[in-house]
């Protein structure tokens, strides 16, 4: 089999491979000691089962979360099932027989900026909806902001910020729901919100750090949910 993970989001480290078993570590994040989220790809024969151990499990930021957690694994990056995983105090090891010949692993279901974009494109077609770039990350990406109502009401502002840390993609899967039902003219329970408030929301302010397949922090090293009483010229998102 072969294992890459040299793509957008990803995080493995190969420390040993043979056809049926991978010995894996997950790689601290940029410039930080952090480490959690994973996510990578496997080719190769289907309907053979393998064994994947990822051997510094016990180091993990948070590491009881591994107590009753299973693996994601996918074969065409929309549709997720849960593998039956196993957490002895030091090894994170699962066991699967895929179908395919390709099958991609996950901490949690990755969430793209191809799909961000798509998102604030759906939300600018909306007449509530405003979208404009707030700043940039230390990498220059544009940190983009879409604010639904009129500003100028005298109205309640409400601010949701998503993914100070990288590898949280749950939120941002979240706010897409929550913003599509804003979009949506025929949501009550939306629409009543609208008629007394105005909403900011930053989909994504830590792009780089989950393009880079990060747990916290950005590309700088810098865990942003707790830069925020003193930011330095390495935390431009804060």
């Amino acid at each position: 089999m072969e294992i890459n993970s040299d793509f957008e989001c990803g995080n493995i480290i190969v420390n040993e491979l043979s056809d049926t078993e991978a010995l894996l570590s997950i790689r601290p994040d940029t410039g930080a000691n952090y480490y959690q989220w994973f996510y990578f790809r496997v080719t190769g024969t289907p309907d053979t089962t393998r064994t994947f151990r990822i051997t510094n499990a016990a180091g993990a930021s948070y590491e009881k979360a591994w107590n009753g957690y299973r693996v994601l694994a996918s074969y065409n990056g929309n549709d997720w099932l849960r593998i039956p995983t196993e957490y002895d105090g030091s090894n994170l090891t699962f066991k699967h027989s895929a179908t395919e010949s390709t099958t991609s692993y996950a901490f949690f279901v990755p969430y793209f900026a191809a799909q961000r974009e798509t998102l604030l494109h759906d939300c600018e077609s909306s007449p509530l909806v405003t979208r404009r770039s707030i700043g940039k990350s230390y990498q220059g990406k544009s940190i983009d902001m879409v604010v639904i109502g009129d500003e100028n009401r005298d109205t309640k502002k409400i601010w949701v910020i998503t993914r100070q840390h990288a590898g949280e993609s749950m939120a941002e899967w979240a706010t897409e729901g929550m913003l599509r039902r804003f979009i949506d003219a025929n949501d009550s329970v939306s629409q009543a919100l609208l008629s007394k408030a105005t909403i900011y929301v930053v989909p994504n302010i830590n792009p780089d750090g989950s393009a880079l397949g990060n747990l916290r922090a950005n590309a700088a090293g810098v865990d942003l949910n707790r830069a925020w009483a003193e930011p330095t010229d390495k935390c431009p998102e804060i």
